[in-house]
C-alpha cells in the first residue's frame, strides 16, 4: 500500500499564530490598534489522509494474479505435472521357444562288392567230377538254389529311402541260357525277398557274356546277410569241362539314403528355417535394443556328434552383419551359446498374416558315426531352446497395441487460505475462464490422457474435474534426443471433453488444494509409430481466470490500519478552538458501486467494530466523484485528536445482481481525509484556548 499522508505532531503554538496573524494583518492593510491587543479567526486544514489504493491493494496475495495482455486481472494459476516417461512402458516380451527339425533321410556309406559264383556242376549235377568236353542237355536251374552272399560291412538293417543295387553277371558255363533270374534274399528276414532281378530280360545271355542289371532300392527294408537265388534254364550244348565253369556274380550296393537304419551313418549336411512368432503388443518393424540376450541351447539326442551353425537375419549389428551362432554338442550331451544384444537392431520378418515372426536358418552338420554302426531314424530330431530376454528398447518403430501408463498422483496448493482475498472470493461467482494445456512430448503414436482434478478445501468439498484429450500424432517427426521442447502442442478448451460450465463449477468451489492423477493410452492398434527410452510427455496446466464476475453477497474488505504515534495538540494560551470538522471524500475508477468507511479510534481492536469516528461514503458507479462529507466533531471526538490514535478504511462492495465486472490494472480508489481547525486567537486571554 503506499501513502502520501504523514501524521505527525503538529504544536499549533501561540507565536506560530500570532506570526500569522501579524502576516495577515500586513497582507490585509489593516494597522495596529492600540493600547488593546487584536483578536482574529483562523483557520487550519490538518490533512489525515490522501492516498491511492490500486487493486492489488485489495488483494492479500499478489502472486495468485497477473495481469493479462487487455490490462484486465485475472486469477492465474500455473502447475508443471511430473514427466511421464513411456519408455520402460513400451517394451517387448521375452521369447522361449523349442525348435525341433527331424533329420530326414540319411546316407550310409558304400559297401565294397560281394562275389558269388554259381558252379555248372552244381547247376547241373551230372556233371560233377568229370573233366573233357562232353555234351549237356537242355536242362533248368534247380528251384530253390541259392548261395550266400558274404556279409555287407556298412550296415546292419536298413530301411532303404533311395539307392540301387547292381549285377554284375557273367556266363561262363560253356552254354547259352535263354532264361536267368538273380533273387536277394534277406536271410535274417526268413529269406524275405529284397530284389528281384531278370538277367535275360534283353535276351539270351550267351557263354562268355557278361551282362550288367542295375535295380532301385527304394522302398526296400533289409539286413546285410543276404542270399542269391537262381533260376533260369538253358538250350544246352557242348562244353570243355576244367571245374572252373559257372555264373559269376558282383553283387554292388551303392550308397543308400535310409529312412533308418543300423548302419554305419556317412556325413550329415542339411538346413532348415524356423520361425519365432512374436506376440508382443508391439508389432515391432524395427527396434534399436539397448539390452538384452539371446540363448541358444542344443542338446543332442542323436548318436552323433551335431554342429550346428545358427544365423538369425531378423537381428543385425552395428555393421549390419546377422547374428551367427554356433553349437557342438557330442550324443548325449547340451551346448549353449550365447549373445548380447545390446547395440543391435530387430526387424522381424512379417508371418503373411499381419503379425511378426523371427526367422532363423539353422545348419546341421554332422561327420557322421566315423565308422561305427549306430541306429538312427530319420524322424529322430535335432532340437534346439531359443531364449530372447531382457530386451530394452531405445528406440523402436511398429504398430503399437494400446498400452495404458498410469500417471502418479500430485498435490499442490492453490491458494494459502489466509488474507481478504480468499475470505472474501467464496462470494464471488466467476463468470469466464481460459484453460491452457501445454503437452511437451515425443510420442509418435496417438495418445489419449485422462486427467482427473480433485479440488479439496473449497465449497463444496471435494469438487472434482476430468479432462480428457487426444494426442494426434499426424504430421509428427521424431526428435532425436530427450528433448521434447520442439514439439509442444497447446490445447485449449476446445480440445476438452468437458464444457466451460464444468471448469467454472471446479474454480468457483475455490479449492485450497489440488491433486492431480489420472492414466494416458498410447497407440490404438493400428497406426506404425515410433518410441524411443526418452519418450515422454509433459503436461503444462494453466488457468487464466479474469476478474470478471459476479458478486453473490456483500463483499467487505478491511485494509491494514494506520497508527499517528502522537496526537495533534490544538491548544495554546491566547487560542480558543470554535469548531473542528472532518471533510472526507472518494473517487473510483472501478466499474461498480461501493461504499467506503472512514473509521478513527484510540483502540487498535475497536477501529472496525466500535470506532470514536465514522465517516460512510458511497459511490455508484465508475468514475463518479463523491462530494467532500463534512462532520462537525464534538469536544470528545476532538480530544481524541489530541493523542495517539488509529484510522481504518473498510470497502463494502453489493451484490451486483447478475451482472458481472472486471478489473483492470489501472482500477484505483481514491481516499482524501483532513481536519478543519478554526479558532480565535486573544493574545491578553489567559484563559488559554479552552472554548468549546
Amino acid at each position: 500500500m503506499r501513502s502520501d499522508r504523514s501524521i505527525g505532531r503538529r504544536q499549533l503554538s501561540y507565536s506560530a499564530l500570532l506570526l500569522g496573524a501579524l502576516i495577515f494583518g500586513i497582507v490585509s492593510g489593516c494597522s495596529l490598534k492600540s493600547p488593546s491587543a487584536p483578536s482574529w479567526e483562523v483557520v487550519f486544514n490538518l490533512p489525515l489522509l490522501n492516498q491511492w489504493f490500486d487493486i492489488t491493494d485489495l488483494m492479500d496475495d499478489e502472486d495468485f494474479v497477473l495481469v493479462g495482455s487487455d490490462s484486465i486481472y485475472a486469477i492465474d494459476f500455473e502447475q508443471t505435472l511430473e514427466k511421464i516417461e513411456i519408455g520402460d512402458d513400451i517394451t517387448l516380451d521375452d521369447l522361449n521357444e523349442s525348435i525341433s527339425q527331424a533329420i530326414g533321410a540319411f546316407t550310409v556309406p558304400s559297401a565294397p562288392p560281394q562275389s558269388v559264383t554259381f558252379r555248372l556242376d552244381a547247376l547241373y549235377p551230372p556233371l560233377a567230377g568229370l573233366t573233357g568236353s562232353f555234351p549237356i542237355p537242355a536242362f533248368s536251374i534247380p528251384a530253390g538254389f541259392q548261395k550266400d552272399l558274404p556279409p555287407f560291412g556298412g550296415f546292419s538293417q536298413v530301411v532303404i529311402d533311395t539307392g540301387t543295387v547292381t549285377l554284375s553277371v557273367t556266363n561262363s558255363t560253356g552254354v547259352d541260357f535263354t532264361s536267368l533270374g538273380i533273387r536277394l534274399l534277406d536271410e535274417g528276414a526268413s529269406n524275405a525277398e529284397v530284389v528281384n532281378i531278370d538277367v535275360t530280360a534283353t535276351g539270351t545271355i550267351v557263354d562268355g557274356e557278361t551282362r550288367v542289371v542295375q535295380k532301385s532300392l527304394a522302398g526296400v527294408t533289409t539286413g546285410n546277410d543276404l542270399l542269391l537265388e537262381a533260376t533260369g534254364q538253358t538250350p544246352g550244348g557242348v562244353t570243355d569241362l576244367d571245374g572252373t565253369e559257372g555264373i559269376d556274380v558282383v553283387v554292388t550296393v551303392g550308397e543308400l539314403r535310409v529312412s533308418s537304419a543300423t548302419a554305419e551313418v556317412s556325413e550329415i549336411d542339411f538346413d532348415f528355417y524356423p520361425t519365432i512368432p512374436i506376440t508382443d503388443s508391439t508389432r515391432v518393424q524395427s527396434a534399436l535394443l539397448s539390452a538384452g540376450y539371446l540363448t541358444l541351447t542344443l542338446n543332442n539326442q542323436l548318436p552323433i556328434s551335431l554342429d550346428l551353425t545358427i544365423e538369425l537375419p531378423n537381428i543385425t549389428d552395428g555393421a549390419g552383419s546377422p547374428v551367427l551362432l554356433g553349437l557342438v554338442a557330442s550324443p548325449g550331451a547340451p551346448d549353449s551359446d550365447s549373445r548380447d544384444l545390446a547395440g543391435h537392431t530387430l526387424a522381424p520378418s512379417d508371418d503373411g498374416s499381419g503379425g511378426k515372426e523371427l526367422a532363423l536358418t539353422i545348419n546341421v552338420h554332422s561327420s557322421g558315426s566315423s565308422g561305427s554302426q549306430v541306429t538312427l531314424s530319420s524322424t529322430d530330431s535335432v532340437s534346439v531352446q531359443a531364449a530372447v530376454t531382457g530386451l530394452v528398447v531405445q528406440e523402436v518403430t511398429g504398430v503399437l497395441d494400446q498400452t495404458i501408463i498410469s500417471i502418479p498422483e500430485e498435490s499442490f496448493e492453490l491458494v494459502e487460505e489466509s488474507g481478504n482475498l480468499f475470505d472474501e472470493v467464496r462470494k464471488f461467482e466467476l463468470t469466464d475462464v481460459d484453460l491452457e494445456l501445454t503437452i511437451r512430448h515425443n510420442i509418435d503414436f496417438p495418445a489419449n490422457l485422462q486427467l482427473s482434478l480433485i479440488g479439496e478445501g473449497g465449497t463444496p468439498d471435494p469438487v472434482q474435474l476430468n479432462l480428457v484429450f487426444d494426442l494426434d500424432p499426424s504430421g509428427f517427426t521424431p526428435t532425436d534426443s530427450g528433448d521434447t521442447s520442439a514439439v509442444t502442442r497447446v490445447y485449449t478448451l476446445t480440445d476438452l471433453n468437458e464444457t466451460e460450465a464444468n471448469l467454472l463449477q471446479f474454480l468457483n468451489a475455490f479449492p485450497t488444494t489440488i491433486r492431480s492423477s489420472g492414466s494416458a493410452s498410447v497407440g490404438d492398434g493400428t497406426y506404425l509409430g515410433s518410441v524411443s527410452s526418452y519418450s515422454s510427455f509433459q503436461a503444462d496446466l494453466y488457468f487464466s481466470t479474469p476478474l470478471q464476475f459476479n458478486i453473490t453477497e456483500l463483499i467487505s474488505i478491511e485494509l491494514d490500519k494506520e497508527y499517528s504515534d502522537e496526537g495533534l495538540e490544538m491548544d495554546e494560551e491566547g487560542v480558543e478552538i470554535q469548531e473542528v470538522t472532518l471533510t472526507y471524500s472518494i473517487s473510483s475508477t472501478m466499474g461498480l458501486p461501493l461504499t467506503v468507511h472512514l473509521m478513527v479510534a484510540e483502540d487498535s481492536s475497536l477501529v472496525y467494530t466500535d470506532p470514536d469516528v465514522e465517516l460512510v461514503l458511497a459511490i455508484r458507479s465508475t468514475g463518479e466523484a463523491a462530494q467532500d462529507t463534512v462532520i462537525t466533531l464534538t469536544r470528545d471526538q476532538w480530544d481524541l485528536l489530541r493523542q495517539p490514535f488509529y484510522t481504518g478504511v473498510r470497502i463494502d462492495i453489493p451484490p451486483t445482481g447478475g451482472t458481472p465486472f472486471r478489473l483492470a490494472k489501472n482500477d484505483r480508489l481514491f481516499t482524501k481525509a483532513f481536519a478543519t481547525l478554526r479558532a480565535i486567537i486573544n493574545p491578553d486571554d489567559s484563559g488559554g484556548g479552552g472554548g468549546r
